[in-house]
Protein backbone atom coordinates (compact mmCIF):
# COMPACT_ATOMS: atom_id res chain seq x y z
CA UNK A 1 0.00 0.00 0.00
CA UNK A 2 2.33 2.68 -1.18
CA UNK A 3 1.74 6.00 0.68
CA UNK A 4 0.48 4.52 3.92
CA UNK A 5 2.93 4.47 6.51
CA UNK A 6 3.20 0.77 8.71
CA UNK A 7 1.02 3.16 11.26
CA UNK A 8 -1.17 4.47 9.35
CA UNK A 9 -2.09 0.84 7.99
CA UNK A 10 -2.29 -0.43 11.60
CA UNK A 11 -4.87 2.16 12.62
CA UNK A 12 -6.79 1.89 9.53
CA UNK A 13 -5.96 -2.38 9.59
CA UNK A 14 -5.50 -2.41 6.03
CA UNK A 15 -4.91 -6.38 4.65
CA UNK A 16 -2.37 -5.23 2.29
CA UNK A 17 0.57 -4.93 4.23
CA UNK A 18 3.67 -6.00 2.80
CA UNK A 19 5.10 -9.45 4.04
CA UNK A 20 8.43 -9.68 5.74
CA UNK A 21 9.55 -13.34 4.80
CA UNK A 22 12.40 -14.08 6.54
CA UNK A 23 13.61 -16.12 10.26
CA UNK A 24 15.55 -15.42 13.44
CA UNK A 25 18.55 -17.72 14.15
CA UNK A 26 20.54 -17.41 17.43
CA UNK A 27 24.13 -18.57 17.40
CA UNK A 28 26.33 -18.69 20.51
CA UNK A 29 29.51 -16.85 20.61
CA UNK A 30 31.58 -19.58 19.14
CA UNK A 31 29.24 -19.00 16.08
CA UNK A 32 27.45 -22.56 16.61
CA UNK A 33 23.39 -22.40 16.44
CA UNK A 34 21.73 -22.68 19.77
CA UNK A 35 18.30 -24.81 19.83
CA UNK A 36 15.98 -23.62 22.54
CA UNK A 37 13.35 -24.90 24.46
CA UNK A 38 10.46 -23.83 22.74
CA UNK A 39 7.57 -22.32 24.61
CA UNK A 40 5.27 -24.64 23.05
CA UNK A 41 6.95 -27.79 23.67
CA UNK A 42 10.13 -29.27 22.28
CA UNK A 43 12.79 -27.51 20.99
CA UNK A 44 13.57 -24.69 18.64
CA UNK A 45 16.06 -22.98 16.10
CA UNK A 46 14.31 -20.46 14.54
CA UNK A 47 11.66 -18.48 15.29
CA UNK A 48 9.02 -16.09 12.52
CA UNK A 49 5.52 -16.61 11.20
CA UNK A 50 4.83 -12.73 12.43
CA UNK A 51 6.04 -10.72 9.79
CA UNK A 52 2.71 -9.03 9.36
CA UNK A 53 2.37 -7.38 12.65
CA UNK A 54 6.35 -6.79 12.94
CA UNK A 55 5.94 -4.82 9.26
CA UNK A 56 2.60 -3.13 10.71
CA UNK A 57 4.51 -2.16 13.81
CA UNK A 58 7.77 -0.85 12.73
CA UNK A 59 7.22 2.52 13.37
CA UNK A 60 6.86 1.75 16.90
CA UNK A 61 10.27 -0.89 17.27
CA UNK A 62 13.96 0.48 17.76
CA UNK A 63 15.29 -2.87 17.87
CA UNK A 64 13.25 -5.11 15.49
CA UNK A 65 12.57 -2.07 12.81
CA UNK A 66 15.79 -3.17 11.46
CA UNK A 67 15.02 -6.31 9.89
CA UNK A 68 14.15 -5.44 6.10
CA UNK A 69 12.81 -8.80 3.83
CA UNK A 70 16.13 -8.23 1.49
CA UNK A 71 18.13 -7.77 4.52
CA UNK A 72 20.41 -9.84 6.74
CA UNK A 73 20.84 -8.56 10.13
CA UNK A 74 22.62 -9.75 13.16
CA UNK A 75 21.87 -8.93 16.91
CA UNK A 76 24.10 -8.85 19.44
CA UNK A 77 23.64 -10.37 23.16
CA UNK A 78 23.32 -6.21 24.26
CA UNK A 79 20.01 -5.43 21.59
CA UNK A 80 18.55 -8.60 23.02
CA UNK A 81 17.05 -7.31 26.37
CA UNK A 82 15.66 -4.44 24.20
CA UNK A 83 14.26 -6.70 21.89
CA UNK A 84 12.72 -8.98 24.27
CA UNK A 85 11.04 -5.89 25.55
CA UNK A 86 9.70 -5.09 22.28
CA UNK A 87 8.17 -8.67 21.81
CA UNK A 88 6.53 -8.08 24.93
CA UNK A 89 5.00 -5.34 23.34
CA UNK A 90 3.84 -7.42 19.75
CA UNK A 91 2.91 -9.96 22.00
CA UNK A 92 0.27 -7.47 23.69
CA UNK A 93 -0.49 -6.10 20.48
CA UNK A 94 -1.07 -9.62 18.74
CA UNK A 95 -3.60 -10.37 21.99
CA UNK A 96 -5.16 -6.92 21.49
CA UNK A 97 -5.71 -7.52 17.19
CA UNK A 98 -5.88 -10.94 16.32
CA UNK A 99 -7.71 -9.82 13.35
CA UNK A 100 -4.55 -8.57 11.99
CA UNK A 101 -2.52 -11.61 12.08
CA UNK A 102 -5.13 -13.91 10.50
CA UNK A 103 -5.21 -16.60 9.26
CA UNK A 104 -1.94 -17.63 10.69
CA UNK A 105 -2.93 -16.05 14.92
CA UNK A 106 -1.76 -19.19 16.47
CA UNK A 107 1.88 -19.86 14.22
CA UNK A 108 2.49 -16.13 14.52
CA UNK A 109 1.39 -15.92 18.78
CA UNK A 110 3.99 -19.70 19.00
CA UNK A 111 7.01 -17.37 16.99
CA UNK A 112 7.11 -14.44 18.96
CA UNK A 113 7.09 -16.41 22.04
CA UNK A 114 10.35 -18.24 20.27
CA UNK A 115 11.98 -15.19 19.51
CA UNK A 116 11.59 -13.81 23.28
CA UNK A 117 13.16 -17.32 24.62
CA UNK A 118 15.81 -16.34 21.71
CA UNK A 119 16.07 -12.71 23.23
CA UNK A 120 16.79 -13.69 27.04
CA UNK A 121 19.17 -16.44 25.84
CA UNK A 122 21.16 -14.29 23.68
CA UNK A 123 20.83 -11.55 26.75
CA UNK A 124 22.49 -13.59 28.62
CA UNK A 125 25.17 -14.99 26.87
CA UNK A 126 27.62 -12.13 25.90
CA UNK A 127 28.99 -12.21 22.31
CA UNK A 128 26.08 -14.34 21.69
CA UNK A 129 23.67 -13.05 18.67
CA UNK A 130 20.59 -13.13 16.84
CA UNK A 131 20.07 -13.38 13.14
CA UNK A 132 17.69 -12.17 10.72
CA UNK A 133 17.90 -13.82 7.45
CA UNK A 134 15.35 -12.06 4.52
CA UNK A 135 14.49 -14.62 2.15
Amino acid sequence: MEGVSPKQCLDHQCNSARRMPGAFTLYSADGERVRFPDPSGGEADAAGDFDNLLWRSRGELRVLAKTDPDAHVDFTSEEAAAMEMEIEYLLKRAAERPQQLEPRHGAAQRGLMRLREMARWCAAHEGSRIAWRGD
